[in-house]
């Protein structure tokens, strides 16, 4: 069936002859190569764990720890490198990556609820017991990068570890993210918590490689998607005009930048003396910056990737996919062409006070204000010029 696009379209705009080709150019220029890095990704995790694994179980009998060392740096920059690749996807939020919930089972974020720290302890105590897990048979909660970043960064975590204090997580009612706080589970030791973190991330790597081959192959010039994207034509099943394909990519572009500034910057940013700094609902070791003189600061445990510490380094990589994947339409906006100047403008500014204020100081707060303006530039004159009137995105209903 094809997806329904929640976007009206005003067809009395002719397009150009670059929008006509736009389709083909980011499919080859963007999307296919984005998810081939993904997927190349999620394959040398995997690698890494398996070795990082090995060295663990050999360390707690006392072996030489330096292979252990080396195998844990290199699971670090690999895991490093594929949240940065899903970063630079996760704004095409439409087609393959939200069939069969593969959006979700890669990354469950937000989580307000705290469903991934409630659900992963019942599946690591089953791992840890040797019990065989389905894990694509298990909560999208638990089977991706959220809770392999939290095996592998949470307290006791494989890259962190606080050998013989072994523990999984207790959470809190109330909401919100909660501190990692700790108990041995039953009568398991800890050599056997620690197996059981390690095949439980391995599994999740293993799921993670299947599940973005699938989407390079979905993405592929003779995939479903793909072969549509490029070709729409009128009777397929996925996209019938190139009026469509350009209407998806402008909301997936404008989705991304209020995910940005909405769902990760938002609720992040906190104004001292306002409700949500409140000291009732301030989490220990969550304050990145409050400086004096400050206007902001930041709650690190609402941002995505705290744990590993990639929060900022994700956000960048997400903005600087956006810039490449709006440049690989070769677009053109006539009149309007100095809309799509200063989006990209903003984008880069934007990159540049994140990475320049990297602890999180007023820089976050200034590159939301940037954002939301270029949302705006997008969505007020460079959809127009494409002759799309944005209506619903993937984050409306959520």
């Amino acid at each position: 069936m094809r997806g329904v696009l929640c976007v009206s379209v005003m067809l009395a705009l002719p397009l150009s002859v670059s929008g006509q080709e736009a389709g083909q150019g980011w499919l080859s220029g963007y999307i296919q190569p984005a998810m081939q890095t993904f997927e190349s990704a999620a394959k040398k995790t995997e690698t890494s764990l398996v070795a990082l694994c090995t060295q663990e179980a050999i360390l707690r009998q006392g072996a030489d720890s330096t292979k252990a060392a080396e195998a844990a740096q290199q699971a670090k920059l690999d895991f490093k490198a594929l949240v940065l690749a899903w970063s630079r996807i996760e704004f095409l939020r439409f087609g393959p990556l939200v069939e069969e919930n593969r959006y979700e089972r890669i990354s469950f974020w937000p989580d307000p609820r705290n469903v991934m720290l409630r659900q992963i302890p019942g599946v690591l105590a089953r791992y840890s017991q040797g019990e065989p897990v389905d894990l694509s048979a298990q909560s999208v909660a638990v089977q991706g990068l959220p809770a392999l970043e939290y095996l592998l960064y949470g307290n006791n975590g494989l890259l962190n570890p606080a050998p013989g204090n072994v523990r999984v997580d207790d959470v809190r009612s109330g909401g919100g993210v909660q501190p990692d706080v700790v108990v041995v589970p039953g009568n398991q030791t800890v050599p056997d918590v620690v197996r059981g973190r390690c095949d439980y991330s391995v599994d999740i790597a293993r799921n993670l490689v299947g599940l973005a081959g699938a989407l390079s192959a979905a993405w592929a010039a003779d995939g479903v998607w793909g072969g549509g994207f490029a070709n729409p034509a009128t009777g397929r099943d996925t996209y019938r005009s190139h009026q469509e394909v350009l209407s998806e990519s402008v909301k997936a572009l404008s989705g991304g930048l209020q995910f940005a500034t909405d769902v990760k910057m938002g609720p992040a940013l906190v104004v001292p003396g306002s409700t949500r700094s409140s000291a009732s609902t301030s989490l220990p070791g969550s304050v990145l910056s409050a400086e004096a003189g400050r206007s902001t600061f930041i709650r690190v445990q609402r941002l995505p990737w705290w744990r590993s510490g990639l929060q900022a380094d994700a956000l960048v990589a997400t903005l600087q996919g956006m810039g490449a994947y709006y440049a690989a339409g070769h677009l053109a906006l006539g009149a309007s062409g100095w809309a799509g100047a200063q989006w990209q403008a903003e984008l880069k500014q934007a990159v540049n006070l994140i990475e320049s204020d990297g602890t999180g100081r007023q820089g976050w707060q200034a590159a939301r204000l940037v954002l939301t303006n270029a949302r705006r530039v997008l969505d007020e004159d460079i959809a127009p010029a494409l002759g799309v009137g944005l209506g619903f995105n993937a984050l409306d209903g959520d």
